[in-house]
C-alpha cells in the first residue's frame, strides 16, 4: 500500500507567518487559518481582496507589492536591454527592491556594468538621484552611450552628466557648475572625480550609487568615507560606527580572557540604536559595488559598510566564464609568432604586451603587424571612435599593455567581436631588487614577495611596514614627485606629504638590511617568484594574475544567447 506523506511547514505562511501545509504553500502560500478556500482564486489580487474582506490581511500585501515591483523591474529591463534578466541579475534585482546595499563579486563579462547602469536608470526614472563611478574615461563614455540607448528604448528623457578627462576645459567647467547645482538625474564619472572634486559633492545626497570595478578603489580608506558621505551619513554617525568596531574587538578580547564583557556589549547596542535611529529619520542611499576579485583587505574602514549598510564586501567570486587556455613556447621572433596566430585564427583579436616590454614595444608590434597585412591599432588612448572602427571590422586587432588598469583590459564589452586574446608574454611585474625605489606600490610588491624569506623578527617588521604603506596607496603622481624630490634633496615637508615620506624612508631603510645574499638565494629557489639580471641589476619577476583575469575576460562576455566562449 502506497501512503502519500504530507508536510506542514512552521512559520512559512506569507500572511500570518504561521504553519502551512505543503499543498497550500505551493498554491499561493496562504494557510487555511487565513483563507479557508483558495481553490477558486485565480491571482494574487483576488487573494488580497479575499483576505481584506475577511479582515485577515496581515503581511501578504507586502509580498504582493514586492512581486509586483519585481515584475515591473523585469519588464523595464527586458524593454531596455533587449532580453530577460539572467538568474544572477534577478538575485541582484531582489536585493535592490528590498533596499539592501550589497557587493557583486563576479568575473568580467557577466553583465555587472550593464545591470548597474540600468539600476541607476530605474532610480532616475522614478525621480531619484543616481551616481555611477567607473575606473576609466572609456567606461564613462560607454556607460553614457548605454544610458542613451536604454532611455531611447524606454521612451524616457533624463538629465545625465558624464564627466571625464577627454572633455575640454570649457565643457568641464559647465558640467561642474551643473553638478554643484544638483542639476541632473544621473551622474557618471571616474574614480578620480570623486577624489578631486569631492568638495562639490560632499553636501549632495544620492539615492543610488553604483561603484564599478571597485577592487582598487577601496584600497584608500578615504574613498570609503567619501562614499558614506554622499549616501547621507554624517561624520558623527561614521565615528559611532568606528567606535562599535573598536568595542567589538575589545569584547572579543575580554571573552577570550574569560572576563565580563556585558558593559562593552551594552555600549555597542546603545551606539547601534543611535545609528538605526539616524537611518530611520534620514533617507540613506543604496550602495552597490562590483568587482572581479574584491581583493581589498578588510580594513576598519571597509568594515564600516557592515555596521552602517548591513553588508560585507564579498571576497568569493561567482564564477561564470568560458575561457580555454593555450600556450606556445616563445621564440626570439615573438612578433612573427603573434602574426602567425592572428593569421590562423582571424580577426576579432586583442593583443596584450607585458608591462615590462613598455609602450614602445606596443607601437613596434603594431607597425610590424600592419606591414604584414594585419590591420591593427596600437593607440595608447582607447576611445569610443576607435572601438566603433574595431567593431565594424576596420581593424582586425587592437594592441595594449597587460596591466589591471589598462583601458583595453577594463573597458571593452564586445561579445560579438572579440573572439580571442593573445598575450605576447606572461603578464608580470619586474621590480628592481634594491632599496632605492620611491614608489610605495612597487615597494609593497617587493616586501610582500620577500616577506616569507625573512627571519621571524624581520617578517613581523615587514608586515607592519606593509600595513602602513597600504594606508597611503594609491598615491597621486603629484604627491609622489614631491616626496621623491624631498628625499633626493633632503628638504623638509609638512602635513600629509611628510607622513608619506616618513613611511617610504622607513621602508627603504628596512629593505637595505633585509635584502641579503640569503634572501636572494631563497628567491632563486622559489617556485612562485624568480630573479632576472638586466644590465648588471637584479629584478624580481612576479606574475600578475589580475591582469590575466581582466584582459582574458574580454573574450568571454554575457549576451542574449548566453556566455561567449573565448581563447
Amino acid at each position: 500500500m502506497v501512503v502519500a506523506l504530507r508536510a506542514v511547514y512552521c512559520g512559512l505562511c506569507l500572511n500570518c507567518r504561521g504553519a502551512i501545509s505543503d499543498e497550500r504553500l505551493l498554491k499561493f502560500g496562504i494557510c487555511e487559518n487565513c483563507l479557508e478556500n483558495a481553490e477558486e482564486l485565480r491571482s494574487w489580487k483576488h487573494v488580497l481582496k479575499a483576505l481584506e474582506e475577511r479582515g485577515k490581511l496581515l503581511h501578504a500585501d507586502e509580498i504582493f507589492h514586492f512581486r509586483d515591483e519585481f515584475g515591473k523591474f523585469s519588464a523595464f529591463f527586458r524593454k531596455a536591454i533587449g532580453h530577460r534578466m539572467w538568474s544572477l541579475q534577478e538575485l541582484w534585482t531582489k536585493r535592490i527592491l528590498l533596499k539592501r546595499s550589497f557587493s557583486i563579486v563576479a568575473p568580467t563579462g557577466v553583465g555587472k556594468t550593464a545591470f548597474g547602469t540600468f539600476a541607476a536608470l530605474h532610480f532616475a526614472a522614478g525621480g531619484k538621484k543616481s551616481y555611477i563611478v567607473v575606473p576609466t574615461t572609456l567606461l564613462v563614455q560607454q556607460v553614457s552611450e548605454k544610458i542613451d540607448l536604454y532611455s531611447q528604448r524606454l521612451g524616457i528623457r533624463l538629465r545625465k552628466i558624464c564627466y571625464h578627462s577627454g572633455l575640454v576645459d570649457e565643457e568641464k567647467k559647465e558640467l561642474l557648475d551643473k553638478v554643484a547645482r544638483f542639476d541632473f538625474d544621473i551622474l557618471v564619472t571616474t574614480e578620480r572625480f570623486l577624489i578631486s572634486h569631492f568638495e562639490v559633492l560632499k553636501d549632495k545626497k544620492f539615492d543610488f550609487m553604483f561603484v564599478d570595478d571597485v577592487d582598487s578603489f577601496l584600497k584608500s580608506p578615504r574613498n570609503v568615507d567619501r562614499i558614506l558621505t554622499v549616501l547621507g551619513f554624517e561624520e558623527a554617525i561614521v565615528d559611532a560606527a568606528l567606535q562599535i568596531l573598536a568595542l567589538r574587538r575589545e569584547a572579543v578580547q575580554l571573552k577570550r580572557m574569560d572576563k565580563d564583557c556585558s558593559e562593552v556589549v551594552g555600549r555597542i547596542e546603545s551606539l547601534r540604536s543611535q545609528i538605526e535611529s539616524y537611518k530611520e529619520r534620514n533617507s540613506i542611499g543604496l550602495l552597490v559595488v562590483s568587482g572581479a576579485t574584491m581583493k581589498a583587505r578588510r580594513t576598519k574602514r571597509i568594515r564600516l559598510f557592515e555596521e552602517l549598510l548591513s553588508f560585507q564586501v564579498g571576497f568569493k567570486p561567482e564564477l561564470l566564464r568560458k575561457i580555454k587556455d593555450f600556450y606556445v613556447e616563445a621564440r626570439r621572433d615573438i612578433e612573427g609568432q603573434v602574426l602567425s596566430l592572428v593569421r590562423s585564427f582571424g580577426p576579432g583579436c586583442l593583443i596584450f604586451v607585458p608591462s615590462v616590454f613598455g609602450k614602445d614595444y606596443v607601437l613596434k608590434l603594431g607597425e610590424f603587424l600592419n606591414a604584414n597585412g594585419v590591420r591593427t591599432n596600437s593607440s595608447v588612448k582607447i576611445d569610443s571612435e576607435l572601438l566603433d572602427k574595431f567593431k565594424s571590422g576596420e581593424y582586425d586587432a587592437l594592441i595594449g599593455v597587460a596591466t589591471f588598469r589598462s583601458p583595453l583590459a577594463r573597458g571593452i564589452d564586445l561579445p560579438e567581436r572579440v573572439r580571442y586574446v593573445v598575450f605576447t608574454g606572461v603578464p608580470r611585474m619586474e621590480i628592481k631588487l634594491s632599496w632605492d625605489e620611491y614608489n610605495p606600490i612597487k615597494i609593497l610588491a617587493l616586501l610582500k614577495n620577500i616577506r616569507g624569506l625573512l627571519e621571524k623578527g624581520q617578517r613581523d617588521r615587514a608586515s607592519q611596514i606593509i600595513h602602513n604603506l597600504r594606508r597611503i596607496t594609491p598615491i597621486s603622481r603629484h604627491t609622489l614627485e614631491i616626496v621623491r624630490a624631498s628625499i633626493e634633496s633632503r628638504t623638509k615637508l609638512n602635513g600629509y606629504e611628510d607622513y608619506v615620506k616618513s613611511l617610504i624612508v622607513e621602508a627603504r631603510d628596512f629593505l637595505k638590511g633585509a635584502i641579503t645574499p640569503k634572501v636572494i638565494d631563497g628567491i632563486t629557489q622559489s617556485k612562485e617568484i624568480s630573479l632576472k639580471r638586466t644590465n648588471g641589476e637584479l629584478y624580481l619577476v612576479v606574475a600578475d594574475p589580475l591582469a590575466y583575469v581582466q584582459a582574458s575576460g574580454r573574450a568571454s562576455r554575457m549576451f542574449a544567447g548566453g556566455i561567449t566562449r573565448g581563447a
